[in-house]
């Protein structure tokens, strides 16, 4: 996905870990992950972090279906506060809008408007590095190929990296 300052890509994807096996992550200018105020919930956080840490990625996050001051905590003590954007209460308008009360949908977001604009305000904060996103995806990709993706097909297929690509010669031509 191919982007400039005009425009904004976003994606919601499976949680867990195996959403490390697309690239999608690796050239994401931030990558918000929703959790619950539970174990479960934040270790999904953690794995992923865990995983992805050498590279270096703009990872964030924001507390959901919050119900008291104990279920912030309880996420403020499990997750670096320099990573939370904030939190969404479990809000009777999004359960009214998923009866089918439409209308309450507007309500909701301005429930969280502040949160919004969190989120907005550092997405257009973040200045896109087209040069360091390959360089992750050369990484993950030749880490791969050491793991097994080389022993498996039977030969070294970091050779297949193109050297002379660059996302700003595609983006010129294509965005």
């Amino acid at each position: 996905l191919l982007d400039n300052k005009d425009l904004t890509v976003v994606t919601d994807a499976t949680a867990g870990v195996d959403s490390v096996g697309t690239s999608m992550f690796y050239v994401s200018d931030i990558n918000i992950f929703v959790v619950e105020p539970t174990k479960k919930s934040i270790d999904v956080y953690k794995d992923f972090a865990e995983i992805t840490k050498k590279y270096k990625l703009n990872n964030y996050v924001i507390g959901n279906k919050i119900r008291s001051k104990q279920d912030i905590e309880y996420i403020k003590s499990e997750i670096e506060e320099s990573k939370m954007l904030g939190f969404v209460k479990d809000s009777d308008y999004m359960r009214s809008y998923e009866q089918g009360k439409s209308e309450d949908l507007d309500n909701f977001i301005q429930e969280n408007e502040e949160l919004n604009n969190t989120i907005y305000n550092l997405l257009k904060e973040t200045k896109k590095d087209w040069k360091n996103y390959y360089k992750i995806q050369k990484q993950v990709y030749t880490d791969d190929c050491n793991d097994w993706y080389s022993q498996y097909y039977g030969q070294d297929l970091t050779e297949y990296i193109d050297p002379k690509f660059s996302y700003e010669e595609v983006i010129k031509n294509y965005v």
